[in-house]
């Protein structure tokens, strides 16, 4: 074998081993390439995986701006339903739930410290539903329209003050 009077071109092999095993493609053509097969073989399932992830998300977000009230409410409606099914039961562990459910609402704990009802921190419209809520707990046996009428007045007062909160916070946001 004859070398050129220059010697070898850049890329020609130096020897057999160059021959027989060629450099390694670089770490960007490997990317590529598993980039291009994964669309191939894959695009439906990445597609279908990347809605399931954004609407995962968004039920998030908007789980996360309420929360308080969402669980308030679900828990209400469950009450509610407890209410139906057994409407000859004494509605008072009815009350005593409501008003723990009230005290997590507004006050979360903290450090695991108790917690209790701050009635006097209330907004008028939700102090004149606890003072409702203290009547049918400690007032003469109440039927269960009433409790349901309680029940219903609590969960309006609780999206009422999620749309007023979501309104303030809009209002808050400086406009350009």
């Amino acid at each position: 074998m004859i070398h050129p009077p220059d010697g070898l071109p850049d890329g020609a092999p130096k020897g057999l081993v160059d021959v027989w095993m060629p450099n390694a493609p670089t770490a960007a053509s490997h990317a590529k390439a598993m980039l291009g097969h994964a669309i191939e073989h894959h695009a439906v399932g990445i597609v279908v995986w990347g809605l399931l992830l954004g609407v995962l998300i968004g039920f998030a977000i908007w789980f996360w701006r309420d929360w308080r009230g969402r669980v308030l409410r679900w828990q209400i409606r469950r009450l509610q339903h407890l209410l139906r099914r057994h409407p000859d039961q004494v509605p008072e562990p009815l009350g005593a739930a409501l008003t723990w459910a009230l005290s997590k609402y507004f006050q979360p704990r903290y450090f695991k410290a108790s917690s209790a009802l701050d009635r006097r921190a209330l907004s008028p419209d939700w102090r004149t539903l606890v003072m409702r809520l203290d009547i049918l707990r400690f007032g003469p046996k109440a039927a269960h329209e009433d409790w349901f009428a309680l029940l219903r007045a609590m969960q309006e007062c609780s999206r009422r003050n999620a749309t007023a909160a979501a309104t303030a916070q809009v209002n808050r946001m400086p406009h350009s």
